[in-house]
């Protein structure tokens, strides 16, 4: 889920963008709904939602407009017995339900910009879709507390309505002081599903959640991938071995420099420390980092990130005082290790363009990737953008030799460039000293 939309051109007093539906659509099955009769009129908003919440095929339309007169842009979530999706802009996702399982769905972008639905692994969650609780619906709102009959109700004191409100219309329960209002109602003094509307402000943005399609909604990209055979990802030898490596927390990457191409040293990565060993005028920054978790040393209890030296067969511990209070080292919070990257689950949004190598356009994974690896101030400086990041596997059958590179694309004030990352050693990367040293303090 987002945490910020960008929203400031929604003062413009134009449409624009229309999302809803590209292409035709067709009926999806509605199958358990025939016994409801979602035209029948309703009293009240509680009602309302008490019927909606039993729906299983209906679109929901989110249209975003300014509160000083501005009209944004809209798309919409798709509600079926089978699927789920969501078509926002840049945020396109959902989840389909399958003999096997439920999986998530992407949209997934080209180098032309053109999207292609595709699946994702099973999530290993199977049985209905909508008791998941991989998505919000409507019955996540708990209306038990509501009276009776009314046509309107302010939701602007109640917290716990105002977060499931945020979590239907895509945002993170930490918007919740963001809130200006949050209102349910029958609009015009309607008296049916069509009439009621969801709105929530925040600051200049107002987002409202109307409802309709019952029974007959669809989303035709969807459609045609599950009725042309689309199924869940199943990864290949190569990418299990990338996801699994990474996971492992425990390997070496080559340090490359970005403006030479040079390697600048190396750095090793496992599940207890962090070890660079740099050249040149990186050498004053070679060193690691130990996380040692409530262990005592020398009638000292350490918890946390501490820093070390290898000199020869020798380890130098520096335990006066912690590099980070967190001892998980492969956190975010410390060294945000590779496999903290969103693409790890996001792995249906790669293409392979040639043998052994992904790559993938989607711009929230090379955020996710800059962020990670701390590109930014680099990207900064030259004028730079990301606007591709690839994965290059070799030969899984090697084991620990097989190189796992990745190449962040990039175009900038002094044109097209490559910031290079490769990783090899998957499993192998400790260091005997080191390893001796931990074991024999009982800092493991």
């Amino acid at each position: 889920m987002k945490n910020i939309r960008p929203a400031l051109l929604l003062a413009l007093p134009v449409l624009l963008l229309a999302s809803c539906g590209d292409g035709e659509v067709s009926a999806s099955s509605s199958s358990g709904e025939a016994e409801i009769d979602f035209s029948q009129p309703v009293e009240g908003v509680k009602e309302a939602f008490a019927l909606l919440s039993k729906a299983r095929n209906y679109t929901a339309f989110v249209q975003l407009s300014s509160t000083t007169g501005g009209i944004g842009m809209y798309y919409c979530d798709y509600y079926t017995e089978d699927y789920f999706f969501s078509d926002e802009y840049e945020d396109e996702h959902g989840y389909a339900l399958s003999s096997e399982g439920i999986f998530p769905l992407a949209m997934r972008m080209d180098d032309e910009g053109s999207g292609t639905i595709v699946g994702g692994e099973l999530t290993g969650k199977e049985g209905d879709l909508y008791s998941s609780g991989l998505f919000p619906t409507v019955a996540d709102l708990d209306t038990s507390s509501w009276e009776e009959g009314l046509a309107e109700i302010d939701l602007g004191g109640d917290k716990l309505a105002k977060i499931a409100l945020l979590e239907l219309f895509g945002f993170e329960p930490d918007r919740l002081l963001d809130i200006d209002s949050a209102t349910v109602s029958l609009l015009g003094g309607g008296d049916s599903l069509l009439d009621l509307s969801i709105e929530i402000t925040l600051g200049l943005t107002r987002y409202e959640m109307s409802f309709d399609e019952f029974g007959s909604t669809a989303y035709e990209p969807v459609e045609s991938y599950i009725g042309g055979g689309g199924s869940s990802l199943v990864l290949d030898e190569r990418l299990s071995f990338a996801k699994e490596g990474f996971l492992g927390e425990n390997f070496i990457r080559d340090v490359i420099n970005y403006s030479t191409g040079e390697s600048d040293g190396t750095e090793r990565y496992t599940p207890h420390y962090f070890y660079g060993s740099y050249t040149g005028d990186a050498a004053l920054y070679t060193g690691g980092y130990m996380g040692i978790r409530n262990k005592e040393y020398q009638g000292k209890i350490l918890n946390g990130t501490y820093m070390f030296l290898v000199d020869g067969l020798t380890v130098i511990p520096f335990f006066q005082g912690s590099y980070n209070n967190d001892p998980d080292i492969t956190s975010p919070h410390v060294f945000n290790y590779p496999g903290n990257m969103e693409l790890w689950n996001r792995l249906e949004l790669f293409a392979e363009e040639e043998e052994g190598v992904y790559v993938t356009y989607d711009s929230g994974l090379l955020a996710d990737f800059v962020s990670n690896n701390q590109t930014g101030s680099f990207l900064s400086e030259i004028g730079g953008e990301a606007v591709s990041l690839s994965m290059s596997i070799t030969d899984p059958v090697a084991g620990p030799n097989t190189i796992v590179t990745f190449s962040l694309d990039y175009n900038s004030n002094y044109g097209e460039g490559s910031c290079v990352y490769p990783f090899t050693s998957f499993g192998n990367a400790n260091i005997p000293v080191v390893d001796d040293f931990m074991e024999e303090n009982n800092l493991i």
